[in-house]
């Protein structure tokens, strides 16, 4: 459960071990994973400028668990090829449909604070629009034109044949009990 990342969604779906995911943001990942619902979750929550640790830590400090570095991801601006409304940062964002993910996912958290760090208010930018429930279904949303652009992974803006402008490097982690 967790953060939905491309690269174990498709590890699970290919190795053949019936295994089930739930990628539906790391906050709902910690909550099942708090409940023993599940035996791992994906998670990119920074806080205090260090990833994933301090939650953990906080989270299940007299648990059995283990935090274990899975990877870093380039996340930034997904935009359509050739960057026709010429969008180059946050503030661009403006005036325009922006892809949306739910609420406890952890992009959208780091979202909401980059923008309300540039002077732009989430919750009217995002008033009403469907919520892209994966990583893949926020890239789908830019490329259809439902919105103008979102804020995502590098590897899928580039899998759906999208432009990327990078703002950050995300380190991803499985908690495992």
């Amino acid at each position: 459960a967790g953060s939905h990342d491309p690269l174990l969604d498709w590890a699970l779906r290919n190795a053949g071990t019936g295994l089930a995911g739930s990628f539906d943001g790391s906050q709902d990942g910690l909550d099942r994973f708090a409940n023993k619902d599940v035996a791992m979750c994906l998670i990119h929550i920074k806080e205090d400028d260090e990833w994933n640790t301090p939650i953990a830590k906080r989270f299940f400090q007299n648990e059995a668990v283990v935090l274990i570095e899975f990877g870093y991801r380039d996340r930034g601006i997904i935009i359509p090829k050739g960057n026709p409304l010429n969008i180059a940062s946050l503030q661009d964002f403006k005036r325009r449909r922006i892809a949306k993910r739910q609420d406890n996912a952890a992009s959208q958290i780091i979202l909401n604070t980059m923008l309300k760090d540039v002077g732009l208010q989430p919750d009217i930018l995002f008033t009403v629009q469907k919520v892209a429930r994966s990583e893949d279904d926020l890239a789908r949303t830019v490329k259809s034109g439902q919105a103008e652009a979102g804020f995502g992974l590098r590897a899928v803006a580039e899998t759906h044949g999208l432009d990327f402008i990078p703002l950050m490097t995300e380190r991803l982690d499985m908690l495992i009990w």
